[in-house]
């Protein structure tokens, strides 16, 4: 017969254990390490991933590891330099070595990880275009291997279809707004109207810039009074004669135009959806827009005439790779409102990992609310939509918004993207 005493040490390892293990979960560090690509942890991709999304904050937490865009800023020295360079080039030399593009032929698979290393390529020419030339031609070499052909993108999944079917999401808001995804989004001839601008650019150039164009932002409205009252709305307002007024500003001395706030405003209950897509570079090396859909953020309006603020309601909802390769709601999941994130839109450029790091700061004091839409989006109704009262919109005429299709959407984000540097670097690498 064993002592006592032996069973209540037993019993205090197992507390301990078990005690260690919850916290290792609250802290978001799963107690065993787990793939994305691959149920096997060493698995070549899933390594891939570890090294180049993964980031580890000066508490020993990881994060990155289901995040829609990779943990880095414009200052960041992570993988630019020091062990996660050398981490980084010696396992992207190992892909290429051992022909990694054949270990998976998912194509879902191979979408997400090229849209990941498209992004750090991307991420490398915002400072000295030639400061990482060796990460540059050994990303461009696997996005190139892992392409899929036209045909297999044309046949990817509508992942925003799968999720209205799967019902986790209400169809229309609640009271209080609660997440849900319009069923009849994209329908030609529905309540939902999809905008475009004169110009032929992107509807929303913010987001299309800071997201390196490698993505579609589409713009979408419903009033109260369905699709002819949105019609005739944007019609008068392209047809408002005075659409600035002017008045001297006294601390330049000078005239400035702003936003007459005699403008007609659209209605309570009017919504606008920012729907974000992918594109993916083809094995021809050409662009290709898709139907997978990145994120959703959703504003609903109340209280616009009494220009209280902040008159809208906010829903944001945004793509998890393990779910969408578990086949589960699409892959997408709603944004909680108390859940805390890294700003990585419109910021300073400042690496929130280096900058705890070198300050012995928490890295949470770098973190904030997840929606928080209404910093930049502050006015009441169309005076929050920053496209009318942007600077730039101001020193021409205003912008005008007419009826559009979400194909012609994607395709001016695809213009873009065709135009710029990082693209033009791509292509030439490419062809190495």
């Amino acid at each position: 017969m064993l002592p006592q005493r032996f069973f209540s040490k037993i019993a205090l390892v197992l507390l301990l254990f078990f005690h260690c293990l919850d916290q290792s979960l609250v802290a978001g560090e799963p107690a065993v390490r787990k793939g994305l690509y691959d149920t096997d942890p060493k698995h070549l991709w899933n390594r891939l991933h570890e090294t180049l999304f993964v980031r580890t904050g000066p508490d020993g937490k990881r994060y990155g590891f289901d995040q829609l865009d990779s943990l880095l800023w414009h200052h960041t020295k992570h993988l630019r330099e020091g062990k996660s360079h050398d981490e980084a080039i010696k396992v992207l030399d190992e892909f290429l070595a051992h022909d990694g593009e054949k270990l998976i032929r998912d194509p879902l698979k191979r979408t997400i990880l090229q849209r990941e290393l498209w992004r750090i390529f991307d991420w490398t020419t915002e400072r000295d275009p030639m400061d990482a030339r060796d990460l540059q031609e050994r990303l461009a070499a696997v996005i190139r291997k892992i392409a899929l052909t036209k045909a297999e993108i044309e046949q990817l999944p509508d992942n925003y279809a799968a999720a209205v079917q799967s019902r986790e999401f209400a169809s229309e808001p609640g009271q209080p707004m609660v997440p849900f995804l319009p069923p009849d989004l994209f329908s030609t001839n529905g309540d939902w109207l999809c905008l475009k601008m004169t110009s032929g650019e992107a509807m929303a150039p913010a987001h299309t810039v800071e997201f390196g164009a490698r993505s579609a932002f589409l713009i979408f409205t419903r009033m109260p009074g369905g699709r002819a009252e949105a019609i005739k709305y944007f019609k008068e307002l392209r047809e408002t004669p005075e659409f600035w007024s002017y008045k001297i500003d006294p601390t330049w001395n000078r005239t400035v135009a702003v936003l007459n706030p005699n403008v007609p405003q659209f209605a309570d209950g009017t919504i606008f959806v920012l729907l974000r897509q992918a594109m993916l570079v083809a094995e021809d090396g050409t662009l290709v827009p898709t139907h997978l859909t990145e994120s959703v953020q959703i504003r609903q309006y109340y209280d616009v005439a009494r220009n209280k603020r902040p008159s809208q309601n906010l829903v944001e909802i945004d793509l998890s790779m393990e779910k969408l390769f578990a086949g589960k709601s699409g892959g997408l999941r709603a944004v909680g409102d108390g859940e805390e994130v890294f700003r990585q839109f419109m910021d300073d450029g400042r690496d929130p990992f280096e900058r705890a790091s070198q300050r012995s700061e928490p890295l949470s004091s770098w973190m904030h609310g997840a929606l928080d839409c209404f910093k930049c989006h502050r006015g009441a109704g169309l005076f929050s939509l920053n496209i009318v009262e942007s600077e730039r919109g101001r020193s021409v005429n205003p912008p005008e918004f007419w009826p559009s299709d979400a194909q012609q959407e994607r395709d001016a984000s695809r213009y873009q993207k065709e135009t710029r540097y990082d693209w033009g670097l791509l292509q030439g690498l490419w062809r190495k």
